[in-house]
């Protein structure tokens, strides 16, 4: 049967060898298609590299008309860069399950032998996610977003310490102010 949406043939195997039963279930399983055309459904899926690449171009063009400024666009192409590195370039999209990223920050701190900040690895899972949106909404994937493991809150900047205490010079106004 040849999907003239998807541009593409979709053959069954019915498993049988009798012609009648074999026109029975080509009768059955032509009208289970054809009630998932009616309905929207797609029975083919886009690699992660083209959703990603159409997903992009949306975004260039929210650029180039103002919505959100060119370092934000860079940044998004770099977030989903990665991505497309875990997950496979060649991955169908509706092949993907809420759980699959559940490793990615594992991924994201060992590909950079923990040399990325936490608030990096946070910024990547929401563009993944508004990706997965965007697509879920033109029915390119089966699932609007990622389940991401949560990532236990670290403080790495050098100065957090010195932020909770005061120095003695500073314990010393604040007691003779009082």
């Amino acid at each position: 049967m040849w999907l003239a949406k998807e541009k593409h043939y979709v053959r069954r195997s019915l498993k049988t060898t009798s012609r009648a039963t074999a026109v029975e279930l080509a009768k059955d399983t032509y009208l289970d298609f054809y009630a998932n055309l009616r309905q929207g459904i797609i029975f083919f899926s886009i690699t992660a590299k083209e959703g990603v690449e159409k997903y992009l171009e949306a975004r260039k063009k929210d650029w180039e008309i103002g919505n959100i400024v060119r370092e934000r666009y860079l940044a998004l192409q770099t977030h989903i860069k990665h991505w497309v590195e875990y997950v496979g370039k060649k991955k169908k999209l509706r092949e993907l399950k809420r759980t699959d990223c559940e490793e990615y920050s594992e991924f994201r701190m060992k590909k950079k032998a923990g040399k990325i900040r936490q608030i990096t690895v946070e910024g990547e899972q929401v563009s993944i996610n508004a990706c997965m949106r965007r697509l879920y909404k033109e029915g390119e994937t089966s699932i609007d977003g990622f389940e991401f493991k949560k990532i236990k809150k670290i403080d790495d900047r050098v100065d957090a310490v010195r932020r909770q205490t005061l120095s003695n010079e500073e314990y010393e106004r604040f007691y003779r102010a009082m």
